[in-house]
């Protein structure tokens, strides 16, 4: 029953080299049980697009920018703070003009524009750049390969920061990552095949300006293998390679970390948990969440959204936040979906009170993970389950329940397909929570 596998948010720590499960909570309460990721809602879908991948989110003042790909073009919209679409009856903004591209990356830039990268379906082995303002207005597109059957250009990485402006692609069999150097307008300058890659297809890459550097997010091919991070310096020579521990079953295998930020001194990645019978190329596996320290030691995961029955679930997953409101976006076979997690910003190393307006050159991260403060309600809020209620215990206050509160008061609102109603006849039930720990 599909409405029971909704129903499971599981927080996963590691004590003393083990996985232990610390605590579940059914629907609508979030299970707040980790040191870093203290909230976790349940996913729920948004807006009424069947099958729209690609989904990413920017913050701005107002809500979000809400990003998705259908007929061959990336089309816009703008979701309200409570995370439904404005004018659902006005069309999307259909960004590029084009009716034949498939593949989407996106990053915010330093001055507020975005890059975004895709390549044609009709020609597989043509990728595109474009280059919009603030106000989403297109200013450039450009060629980045063309007509080359040698490109795999496949959900792509983009960069675009102070530090350098780039995409990638895989090139044949002899480079899984050739990295492209692009301009400030989204031009090519040049190409690098890159010292120890993992592959372009499904990575994530950021810059870090604690340290000056390119990080690279991704995951080796073969089932055997899990994520790695590499680091290069912005002449993209290798300075630091690592295979990153996660804790999953052994049955099972981390893949396509598409989301990546930094918030205060760690790094939080969301990628896909498949199985062997899932595979490693296909649309299939849940969406975990993972914190490593400054040295890349593993220090806390979550699983978002797990569906043990349907191997074709939920795939490419991105990251947005406002304050400690982080927002996971990721596609799913009947259409959009996201979940709203709450970070506890001082177990992470940063300061609330210094929170910064997006953008933010100096914090930039990619992949819609811009930093922007979030309005407290000044009180924390029950949710009729034991579990489910937590004080972060640093006093950082758990703002993302006036969005969790949200989503159960506006039940009226969603879509049919929100697998968080319950269909009593009263179009405004909500099921009841439950609460249970697992041992």
């Amino acid at each position: 029953m599909r409405s029971e596998r909704w129903n499971r948010t599981r927080v996963l720590k590691v004590v003393a080299g083990a996985m232990t499960i610390v605590g579940t909570c059914g629907r609508p309460a979030p299970a707040i049980a980790g040191d870093i990721f203290v909230g976790v809602s349940d996913g729920f879908h948004f807006g009424d697009y069947d099958a729209h991948g690609w989904i990413r989110t920017f913050p701005d003042e107002q809500g979000w920018f809400f990003l998705h790909a259908a007929g061959g073009d990336y089309l816009l919209n703008h979701l309200d703070e409570s995370f439904q679409v404005e004018n659902p009856d006005q069309d999307p903004t259909l960004l590029t003009g084009h009716t034949d591209l498939i593949d989407h990356g996106i990053a915010r830039c330093p001055d507020g524009g975005y890059l975004h990268v895709s390549f044609s379906h009709a020609t597989t082995d043509t990728q595109y750049s474009f280059r919009y303002d603030a106000d989403w207005n297109l200013l450039g597109e450009h060629v980045l390969a063309e007509n080359d059957p040698f490109v795999h250009a496949s959900d792509p990485p983009v960069l675009c920061s102070s530090l350098l402006n780039a995409t990638g692609h895989g090139y044949g069999n002899g480079s899984a990552f050739r990295m492209v150097v692009l301009d400030d307008n989204g031009a090519k300058v040049r190409t690098k095949d890159l010292e120890d890659p993992v592959p372009s297809t499904g990575s994530a890459m950021m810059a870090d300006y604690d340290t000056s550097t390119i990080i690279i997010v991704g995951f080796p091919w073969g089932f055997d293998y899990g994520l790695a991070m590499r680091r290069y310096d912005t002449d993209l020579e290798l300075v630091e390679s690592r295979s990153l521990h996660i804790p999953v079953p052994d049955d099972r295998r981390p893949m396509w970390s598409q989301g990546f930020m930094k918030v205060g001194d760690h790094y939080i990645v969301a990628y896909v948990v498949t199985t062997e019978q899932g595979g490693t190329s296909s649309d299939t596996g849940d969406i975990w969440l993972s914190a490593f320290d400054a040295d890349w030691e593993h220090v806390e995961t979550v699983a978002v959204v797990e569906e043990k029955d349907d191997y074709w679930a939920y795939m490419r997953p991105g990251l947005s936040r406002k304050g400690n409101a982080l927002v996971v976006s990721f596609d799913h076979q009947e259409g959009p979906l996201l979940a709203v997690v709450t970070l506890d910003l001082e177990a992470l190393g940063e300061d609330p009170a210094t929170w910064t307006p997006w953008p933010d050159d100096d914090d930039s991260t990619q992949d819609g993970d811009d930093d922007s403060p979030a309005e407290s309600t000044g009180e924390e809020e029950t949710t009729g389950c034991s579990c489910a209620s937590s004080s972060s215990g640093t006093g950082t206050p758990l703002l993302l329940l006036l969005p969790l509160a949200l989503l159960r008061n506006r039940s009226s609102q969603r879509s049919n397909r929100d697998p968080n109603r319950t269909h009593t006849g009263d179009d405004h039930a909500i099921a009841p929570s439950t609460c249970t720990t697992l041992t």
